[in-house]
Order: C-alpha cells, then sequence, then structure tokens
C-alpha cells in the first residue's frame, strides 16, 4: 500500500527526532446498489449532502468536524462524477434548516436525520436523492515501535578490492498515535424514502515520531496527537465515491 510521509528533523540530546504523518490509500465495499437507480449513474437527478451522523457509544463527533467531512466529500464527488448534480451541506441548511445529525440508532438514516417536512422541502428545491454518511467506529489508541537498521560501508583499494568494512547500526524508537474509523455511506430516493445504494469503509492512519541511537534503543519520544476525523475520512470518501456506477 503506498504511503505518503511528511517529515520534520531536529535534534535533541544527541539524537534525531523525527514527526512522521503516514496514510495508505482507504479501500470502500459496495454493499447495495438499486439495479434501476445505478442504470442512470445516478445522472437523472440532483444528489443533496445532508451530512454525518454517528452512532451511539463511540467518541462523540463536534459540529466542525461534520461540516468538514461532509464538505470534503462535496470536493471529491465534484472531481471524480463531474455529470452528477450535487447540492452542498451548506446550501441544504438553507433550503430545509439544520439537519437532525445526533447520535442514535437505526438502520434508516434518512428518518434519523430529516423530519418528513425537511424531506418534502428537499423534493420541492429539486433534489432527487440524499447522501447520508454514518460515522460507525472512531477509535484512537498509541504504541511505541522499535526497530534497527544496519549499513555496511566498503572501503576499497584502487583495484576496486574490498579490504575494511565499516558497520553502522541505527536503534530507532518511534511513539505512534492511530486513528481508525469505519463509515458508511447511503444514498437515499427521497420519493420512497429507500435506500437505493450503500457503500462501506475503513481506514486507519497514524502520525509518529521517531528517536535514533547508534548505540541503543532510546527512550520513546512524547506521543503525538493522532489524525483528524476529516484526514481519515478524505481518504474513505474519496474511495466510496469510486463505488458509484458510471454511466
Amino acid at each position: 500500500m503506498p504511503r505518503t510521509t511528511s517529515t520534520l528533523f531536529h535534534l535533541a540530546a544527541g539524537s534525531v527526532i523525527a514527526s512522521l504523518w503516514l496514510s495508505g490509500c482507504a479501500s470502500a465495499r459496495l454493499e447495495y446498489a438499486d439495479a434501476r437507480h445505478a442504470a442512470t449513474g445516478f445522472k437523472t437527478g440532483q444528489i443533496a449532502i445532508v451530512g454525518v451522523l454517528q452512532r451511539s457509544g463511540i467518541p462523540q463527533l463536534s459540529t466542525s468536524e461534520r461540516k468538514i467531512v461532509a464538505a470534503d466529500f462535496e470536493r471529491a464527488i465534484g472531481k471524480k462524477r463531474k455529470k452528477v448534480g450535487v447540492i452542498g451541506p451548506e446550501r441544504v441548511r438553507s433550503q430545509i434548516g439544520n439537519p437532525k445529525l445526533q447520535t442514535g440508532s437505526g438502520s434508516n438514516l434518512l428518518q434519523r436525520a430529516l423530519s418528513s417536512r425537511q424531506i418534502a422541502r428537499l423534493k420541492e428545491a429539486g433534489s432527487t436523492y440524499a447522501l447520508l454518511i454514518e460515522v460507525c467506529e472512531n477509535k484512537t489508541w498509541c504504541d511505541v515501535d522499535e526497530s534497527c537498521d544496519t549499513d555496511t560501508e566498503e572501503i576499497r583499494d584502487k583495484e576496486g578490492n574490498v579490504i575494511h568494512c565499516i558497520t553502522t547500526t541505527t536503534y530507532t524508537t518511534s511513539s505512534e498515535a492511530h486513528r481508525k474509523i469505519t463509515a458508511r455511506y447511503s444514498l437515499y430516493e427521497l420519493a420512497s424514502g429507500k435506500n437505493v445504494w450503500a457503500v462501506s469503509s475503513n481506514h486507519r492512519e497514524l502520525h509518529s515520531r521517531s528517536r535514533s541511537s547508534d548505540c541503543h534503543y532510546p527512550p520513546p519520544p512524547p506521543f503525538p496527537s493522532p489524525p483528524s476525523v476529516a484526514d481519515v475520512m478524505k481518504n474513505m470518501s474519496s474511495a466510496a465515491i469510486r463505488k458509484l456506477p458510471r454511466k
């Protein structure tokens, strides 16, 4: 799995401390697609991005986190499915007021998020579908990892023969902060209230700080903060959008 890494180095107590952000590509699994709606590629109407809900019993998402995730989804679908009509979350709120994006349970996300009057107003405004994102798991944890790397430099004479070897071992201790999120992306037809497309995704990213020494494993550096909900879910939303059928 490809990774991107941003690194900042500085010296501390004779060691090198590195702050890293590690991220891989998220995957998504198509759970359901109504054949009649999927055949059109969902291009025959407008998709209203309503917002982000979450299940009970997991850490509470802030209002700002929900808004960022919904806005990131709007930007991603605009890039990856340019022919699909989309109404963004800010415009949705201006049309129907604030959805009931609260922690709860129940399989029908549309009924959890919108009142019958709000659904009617969305239809009156020209929306055909409502897109809802449910965060099912939001888990963070920390751990410490130790690794060593050995490098051998060969010293050669003028004829190219190896006359000496210098071996250096680097011992590294890393403090890692992880976040794992599982989410479900669901598309509802407003006219019938039925779920016509659903995709699930789970993804993990980490922040890491490392300290290295050439003689022994150094003590671990302070733990960094875990990646934000929005950072983890940006990859997940892109993966979910790739599962939208093309026509």
